[in-house]
């Protein structure tokens, strides 16, 4: 099962699979290393093996995917979304192995009910047909009691403060799905590895929830249910003071070299640096302060950290316009280190946000072309990725809205480029994005927001 923990070992699989055996590889999580599994699957094909990857990702990261794998690699030439909701094969199929397994939970007491077999089964079918997974699981155990409890738990008297900081770790890891690994732990937490294995094995309210079966990773037990609570007792000033501290004290492990690599404590540092985390973690904080405290430790060199901190601010801008100045400032800065897909993007996104906000036709004229060029850039990295287009079509949006609504004398010329640029990389876009139905989804949406404005 990979897990995202590093780059896929591509020679190693192809030297495995070489010797004419079948090979099944399991990938959780695949949007960030498609392109090694293009190659993976690409020479595979060339040498004859037989190589089949079975890979899950979350449904809003298909456009990650599309493009960068090609599309006769993929089952029927296309990603195809697992239901959200459970249908009655499903919910028959979970019935049976949750009896094997003991865990009906109150469903268990429907069997002393007196009615048939098949109508006790019937009625442990309907309680999850057409149910989210979770949540039907949820009502089976009393989750929402146990999730209490877990609150509870750390809120109490029997935690210790000094605990707070691994749990708050442990969770925050789940949260933003990334693995934990004791090492890095150890050195976010300022202490030695063989304490931290210590004292989740030996203390009751850390053991109860996390775990470290192999004294290798750490697993937050009771997935996030302890991050909130956890805040609370702490203060979010505290909470996101310490979620610095973690960062910084593991930075100096930190480079664009492992970032290529993509090893576990970039993942993990990556994804508590993105700015959607971060916002959904402390919703009414200031995260541009937040940011300015990670600065020493990697403004120098990160180009993620001044892409993530430009979009906090692309994102407060709408409530406080004159940020997007210090957006497109930070965004530049991004590309200035590394003049990537990922930067490129970002920048474009801002300079069609500031684009829309000018003014006089002069200014929103530039700021496209500025916008449309950051784009191609971005393209040029990366001829394949739906992203970047998908993003260009969303934040164009406002502009041509700015245009067409616009008292202002605009050329013919400006109008027409603007929507027919629009019109044209939707129809480019589209035709791939068909091979997945979440983003044909979301591209139709945008399309109907494009449509109304022209009417």
């Amino acid at each position: 099962m990979f897990q995202a923990d590093e780059r896929v070992d591509i020679d190693a699989l192809v030297q495995f699979a070489g010797d004419s055996r079948p090979i099944a590889l399991l990938f959780d999580s695949v949007a960030d290393f498609a392109d090694d599994i293009e190659q993976l699957l690409e020479r595979g094909r060339k040498a004859g093996l037989r190589i089949a990857c079975v890979a899950v990702d979350q449904t809003d990261r298909s456009a990650n995917i599309l493009g960068r794998i090609n599309h006769t690699m993929l089952v029927d030439k296309g990603i195809k979304p697992i239901n959200r909701l459970l249908s009655r094969t499903d919910a028959a199929r979970l019935v049976d192995k949750l009896g094997d397994l003991g865990r009906l939970g109150k469903l268990e007491a429907l069997g002393r009910s007196g009615a048939g077999r098949t109508k006790v089964d019937q009625a442990r079918i309907n309680h999850f047909r057409g149910q989210e997974l979770f949540a039907a699981m949820a009502t089976v155990e009393d989750a929402p009691g146990f999730g209490r409890r877990v609150g509870d738990l750390v809120r109490s008297d029997r935690t210790e403060t000094n605990d707070l900081p691994l749990i708050l770790l442990a969770s925050v890891a789940y949260f933003v799905d990334r693995r934990l690994h004791v090492i890095d732990a150890a050195r976010m937490l300022g202490i030695e590895s063989e304490a931290v294995v210590r004292r989740v094995r030996s203390g009751d309210t850390v053991s109860a929830l996390i775990a470290t079966p192999d004294g290798q990773w750490l697993r937050a037990r009771q997935r996030w249910l302890a991050l909130k609570p956890c805040i609370e007792r702490l203060g979010e000033p505290v909470a996101m003071t310490m979620l610095s501290t973690f960062m910084r004290r593991i930075a100096n492990r930190l480079s664009r070299a492992s970032q290529r690599e993509r090893n576990s404590a970039t993942a993990l540092v990556g994804a508590l640096m993105t700015y959607k985390n971060v916002h959904q973690l402390f919703p009414s904080a200031d995260i541009d302060a937040w940011y300015e405290n990670l600065h020493d430790s990697f403004g120098p060199w990160s180009a993620r950290y001044w892409e993530q901190r430009a979009i906090a601010c692309r994102s407060d801008a709408r409530t406080r316009p004159e940020l997007l100045s210090r957006a497109e400032s930070y965004a530049e800065r991004a590309v200035s280190i590394l003049p990537d897909t990922y930067t490129f993007t970002t920048l474009g996104t801002i300079l069609l946000s500031k684009a829309s906000a000018q003014t006089n036709k002069e200014s929103m004229g530039d700021y496209y072309d500025r916008a449309y060029d950051a784009f191609e850039s971005a393209q040029r990295s990366d001829p394949n990725n739906l992203v970047i287009w998908i993003a260009f079509l969303r934040y164009a949006l406002p502009v041509i809205k700015r245009v067409v609504e616009s008292h202002w004398d605009i050329d013919a010329e400006v109008r027409d480029r603007t929507v027919n640029d629009w019109q044209r990389i939707y129809d480019q876009t589209i035709t791939i994005a068909s091979n997945s139905e979440s983003t044909s989804r979301d591209l139709e949406s945008i399309y109907g927001q494009y449509k109304r404005m022209l009417e």
